[in-house]
């Protein structure tokens, strides 16, 4: 009679898998090439579309926590006016 034959376990199998997979993707590799910024002219249009790009995330990045803060602190003087009415007996 034959006997089972025993799977390996996902993660033995990824372990084996993940040597030749990283080789692969170190013999595909291609060179990385500077952007226009950093090997070009700086006084490109590309250039400065990109930075114009750069600075208008950095706002809205900037606008979005500005926004989170604003609401931690409307929530820690909700809680303060909340409990002040507490102990002064006015419900809200």
């Amino acid at each position: 009679m034959k006997k089972p034959r025993r799977r390996r376990s996902l993660t033995v199998r990824v372990g084996l898998a993940l040597p030749g997979a990283l080789a692969l993707l170190l013999a595909g590799a291609l060179p990385a090439v500077a952007c226009s910024v950093c090997f070009g002219d700086p006084e490109s249009p590309q250039a400065q579309g990109m930075n114009s790009a750069i600075l208008f995330l950095m706002g809205v990045i900037g606008s979005v926590l500005a926004a989170f803060a604003s609401m931690f602190v409307y929530w820690v003087a909700r809680s303060r006016r909340v409990t002040a009415a507490d102990h002064q007996g006015i419900g809200l």
